[in-house]
């Protein structure tokens, strides 16, 4: 069964926020200097964004699975099916024979048909010895109460063997269907299913054969229960009818496509068409988690010193230590966007040096004005290498939870810059 997939136009607009928003931080570029209100809310503490309202449902639901990549598109959004799921049937003789007081009768009959395409004459196994040349050895005369020595018993024109082999009663003239175990499956269709003539239960699972088959399940295998035995017509009518996109799916992408495809099956997702107005009136109220990583100022080199020469210092050794490998914007925005098609390399180059910017802010002697500074800096640091990583992991699998975490990059690193460029302005003020 193929997965739905549900294909997202992300806006390059959106990346361009975010690239903007971290050469802002890396280089230091100066906004406009105001007290800052207050720091951002966070959102509430290792909660994973939900949906609080829209997309036609008054509860929350987890944003979402379905395997997908970003794709341009003109107009509206398509869910389709990668793939189709056909039902599929048994075919020829199984391997797994009836068994009837230490006969194989379905065997037996199969190989007497075969011996007698190929050969002329008497066969040589005991088991398909037939005196009255009927088509049904003596073995099965004998099973089934019939005349070995007389080739049509209940003289109704038609050979024993014929009658077996098609299902009718080889001791009664007329139109009497055979079925020797009372299992609601005829002697034919036995031999079809692989199932024992003579034994209403074959697989041992206290339903009757004909019964099993009637309702979708394998006569040979006794079930878990839990439909192991499904035949496999009725593990593709389950798929069909029964199984949707779980909005509930810890896979933002699943998630979104059975918030808007609500109850219609995945056999009917690939003649609905969703608009990408749709898609953002969802999308719009996810919660964002913006909340910064905790930064202690035991993890800084915080020195005794607070003198305008040290502040200074300080300055100096955060601007030196600066990635500027990481200024190219349309280097950013390739990595990025090659993330939403399974190629990361670019943003794990990019996360690397963001890792080594970070030990390196640690290091730095850091007087007590600079304090708060830093702490935020850091943090910041922190919280652009976590989505990014985010983004990382998600962009192909998920492209619903990696969007999220653009869209958080997009709402909160602006703030925090501005705060840092305020908490930098107080410092050269002291200098």
């Amino acid at each position: 069964m193929g997965k739905k997939v549900l294909f997202i136009l992300l806006g390059l607009a959106l990346l361009f926020v975010v690239v903007f928003g971290i050469s802002t931080l890396l280089t230091g570029k100066k906004t406009e200097t105001k007290e800052p209100q207050g720091t951002l809310k966070p959102g509430e503490a290792n909660e994973e964004p939900l949906f609080s309202e829209g997309g036609g449902s008054n509860e929350s639901n987890n944003l979402f699975s379905a395997s997908a990549s970003p794709t341009a598109d003109s107009g509206s959004i398509f869910i389709g099916s990668s793939g189709s799921s056909g039902s599929t049937s048994l075919g020829g003789l199984p391997t797994s024979g009836s068994s009837s007081n230490g006969l194989n009768v379905c065997k037996i009959l199969k190989d007497y048909d075969s011996w007698k395409s190929t050969s002329a004459g008497d066969p040589t196994e005991q088991n398909l010895v037939d005196a009255d040349k009927d088509a049904l050895p003596d073995v099965l005369e004998r099973l089934y109460g019939t005349d070995s020595n007389k080739t049509d018993t209940d003289g109704d024109g038609y050979p024993d063997g014929d009658e077996v082999r098609n299902g009718y009663d080889p001791l009664k003239s007329g139109d009497f269907k055979l079925d020797s175990d009372s299992d609601n499956l005829y002697e034919n269709d036995e031999c079809k299913w692989g199932t024992d003539p003579f034994n209403a239960d074959t697989d041992g699972d206290s339903y009757k054969d004909g019964d099993e088959i009637k309702n979708g399940y394998d006569p040979t295998i006794k079930g878990d229960g839990k439909g192991s035995d499904a035949l496999p017509e009725k593990r593709a009518a389950e798929a069909e009818n029964y199984i949707r996109p779980n909005p509930n799916s810890s896979n933002y992408t699943e998630g979104l496509t059975g918030i808007l495809l609500g109850n219609t099956t995945l056999g009917e997702a690939g003649q609905t068409t969703v608009t990408s107005t749709q898609i953002q009136q969802v999308l719009s109220t996810a919660k964002l988690d913006m909340e910064l990583p905790e930064v202690k100022v035991t993890e800084l080199n915080v020195i005794k010193n607070n003198t305008g020469t040290d502040i200074q210092a300080y300055l100096n050794s955060i601007d030196l230590i600066r990635p500027n490998d990481l200024l190219n914007s349309t280097t950013l925005t390739n990595s990025l966007m090659s993330a939403f098609s399974g190629n990361t390399a670019g943003i794990q180059g990019i996360r690397n040096s963001l890792t080594q910017y970070e030990q390196k802010l640690l290091a730095v002697p850091t007087p007590p004005s600079a304090v708060e500074h830093q702490k935020l800096l850091v943090s910041v640091t922190k919280f652009l290498n976590e989505k990014l990583g985010v983004i990382q992991t998600n962009g192909k699998t998920d492209p619903v939870k990696a969007y999220l975490a653009a869209r958080e990059l997009q709402e909160g690193l602006p703030t925090n810059i501005e705060k840092l460029d305020y908490l930098k302005n107080k410092l050269l003020s002291l200098i």
